[in-house]
Order: structure tokens, then C-alpha cells, then sequence
């Protein structure tokens, strides 16, 4: 569903959204885009089939989204894909609709970047905060290039909310393959990311990320394992051998320690592994 008439014509950012029965959160999501003080953006969503009444915040909202449909899909890379054919814009950042952006100035402090950075950079991202069910920040995702390289090696190291692709991208490397369920992303730009290093925006908080999402449920641990374990042999990345057994015990423990004990103490735990293992 299209709104009426253009009011964004060729945006500089188009805003992709995921959602599936997501009424308590697509609010907060979208009005922290339509709150922004740089307005040079679009509003695409691919809504799986909503059975709540997701639908009906979408027309509510409708004067704000420039294109929008509902029906079943197979997955987030299809839902993604789907959009992809009906964005506009130079640079386009993937949201979920639990996510939100940080705050009213973010989008306006990113332009530079964005403005600066294509053709020698084609992907740029700052930080993402973790946060709880009562919006407290757990940590920050994000960091220099250098410090993540070696764990994008492992797995998805950039905070995928805080990420922004150059249209150019898709064209030169193609769109989500949707045989990925959870960790798309990560196959996405492990495609070219080595030899394409991206931009970080040291001093910007692009977005909140609420813990929880799929990858952090003890019944996809499974999948997400499997499809690390698909993209490192399919990229090359790992040294030696990989067996699914070894990957898996390594998501058990990454997401066990997290739920267990934080996200705080996950990460600290992280390092030392990597320290050991790297």
C-alpha cells in the first residue's frame, strides 16, 4: 500500500522495517523516525500477515510511510527483499519493529557522514544500545572497525540496527539470501565487508535494540549455528576445520552466559574467549 501522493521524492535514507504482530512496539518505532529533525528520509514496511492490530497502526501512520503491505513470508531476508523493491533512497538502514531510533538529533548528526563517505565507504555505523524491558541501557554495540574484524569473523560483530547500506551495495552484490532465517545480515556482508572495511561513527548512538529478539531465544540456538557455521565456510573464515558441534556449544555458551548472567558479563566473557581462541 502506497500513501498519497510523493513527499519524499529521492530520499537521502530510506528506513526499512521488518513486523509481524508488533502493535506494542511499531509505534515507539516509527514515531522516533517521524520525530527527526533532518526529514530527508522514507518509511518502507513488510508486515508478515499481522494478526493484532499492527494493520491498523499502519493506516493510522500512513501519511508518514511511503509504501507498506501485508502478507505471510518466508523469513526477515524475504521480508527485506520484498522492500528492497521499493526503496528509494542512497543509504538504507534495517530496522526491527522493537527497535527505535536513539534520539530526535540522530539521523541529523549521521548526515555528514553519509554525504562524505560513498564511493570509499559503502557501509557506515555507529552504536546501538542494548536495552531492557524497562528501557534501561544493558551495554553499547559498536566499536572501531579493527577491534570487530576478527569476531565478524566468528559472527555478526556490527550492530546490525546501526548500520547503514549504500544503495550500490545490492547491485554489486545482490539482495538477502533468504535461505538464512536469522542471520542474513551477517551472510550479507560477509560477501564483501574484507575488502570493502566500513565506517564507524564513533560518537553517535543510532538505535535501541530491546533484548530479546530471535536470535536471543534458546530455540533458535540450533539455526543461528548452523548459519554462522554456513557463512564462515562459504567465506573462508575460519582456520581450519569447523564442526557444527563446536559452533553450536559456542552459541550455547554466548547466549546462556547472556541470559544468565547479563550483557555486560557476556561480553566480558567474550573477550577472554577470543583472547584464548584467536
Amino acid at each position: 500500500m502506497s500513501k498519497f501522493g510523493d513527499r519524499m521524492g529521492h530520499p537521502l535514507i530510506s528506513i526499512v522495517i521488518a513486523s509481524r504482530n508488533a502493535a506494542s512496539t511499531l509505534q515507539q518505532c516509527l514515531d522516533s523516525i517521524i520525530c527527526q529533525r533532518f526529514q530527508d528520509w522514507e518509511i518502507v514496511i513488510m508486515d508478515g500477515a499481522s494478526e493484532d492490530s499492527t494493520l491498523d497502526l499502519l493506516r493510522e501512520r500512513g501519511a508518514w510511510i511511503n509504501y507498506w503491505q501485508s502478507a505471510k513470508d518466508q523469513g526477515i531476508c524475504q521480508a527485506w527483499n520484498k522492500a528492497l523493491n521499493h526503496v528509494s533512497g542512497q543509504w538504507i538502514l534495517f530496522l526491527g519493529a522493537d527497535d527505535y531510533l536513539w534520539s530526535a538529533d540522530t539521523l541529523e548528526r549521521i548526515v555528514p557522514y553519509l554525504r562524505s563517505a560513498c564511493p570509499r565507504n559503502r557501509i557506515i555505523y555507529g552504536n546501538v544500545a542494548v536495552i531492557n524491558s524497562k528501557a534501561e541501557v544493558i551495554s553499547m554495540l559498536g566499536g572501531p572497525w579493527p577491534n570487530l574484524k576478527r569476531r565478524m569473523r566468528r559472527t555478526m560483530a556490527l550492530p546490525h540496527q546501526g548500520v547503514f547500506h549504500h544503495k550500490t551495495l545490492f547491485r554489486s552484490y545482490g539482495a538477502f539470501d533468504e535461505t538464512f532465517k536469522i542471520m542474513g545480515d551477517y551472510e550479507f556482508l560477509s560477501r564483501f565487508i574484507w575488502d570493502h572495511p566500513p565506517k564507524y561513527m564513533p560518537d553517535i548512538t543510532v538505535a535501541a535494540w530491546r533484548q530479546g529478539g530471535i536470535s536471543m531465544q534458546i530455540m533458535n540456538i540450533a539455526t543461528v549455528a548452523s548459519e554462522r557455521l554456513r557463512v564462515r565456510q562459504r567465506q573462508n573464515t575460519w582456520r581450519g576445520a569447523p564442526v557444527l558441534p563446536f559452533v553450536y556449544a559456542e552459541e550455547f555458551a554466548r547466549l546462556s552466559t547472556r541470559l544468565l548472567l547479563g550483557e555486560r558479563a557476556m561480553r566480558r566473557v567474550q573477550r577472554l574467549y577470543h583472547s584464548v581462541v584467536d
